[in-house]
């Protein structure tokens, strides 16, 4: 789904003045704020972009030393595929793996933190 947001301004002064979600209705929102020194504009943005196959979920994900899941838990926050964020770990003093991984869902973190397991126990011996 198309929406379209009225805005003004620049920098600093960079508002939304309004949100439609047809063109036309845009456009008269858009002529509503519009001043010859102040122009308003329209702004389109594709919701679409933002569905769920977009988003990874944050896990934290604690594997004991044996292999076996301790801990995996799914906090509130929400990335989209291309942030910033990166997944991380470390070992624990009692050598159980601890990870922070953003996946899809539950079952894809477990994926992720047993590959970054594997890979960083064979960092450790040298493979």
């Amino acid at each position: 789904m198309k929406v379209y947001v009225i805005t003004k301004g620049e920098y600093s002064d960079y508002h939304i003045c309004g949100v439609a979600v047809d063109a036309e209705r845009a456009e008269v929102i858009r002529k509503h704020f519009d001043e010859e020194w102040d122009p308003a504009n329209i702004e389109e943005y594709d919701t679409d972009n933002y569905l769920d196959e977009n988003l990874l979920y944050s896990y934290y994900i604690t594997i004991l030393k044996s292999g076996e899941v301790d801990y995996a838990y799914q906090n509130d926050f929400l990335y989209s595929r291309d942030s910033d964020k990166r997944n991380g770990y470390r070992f624990d003093q009692h050598g159980n793996f601890v990870c922070l991984v953003l996946a899809k869902d539950k079952d894809h973190a477990l994926k992720i933190a047993f590959d970054m397991r594997a890979k960083a126990l064979a960092e450790e011996i040298g493979l």
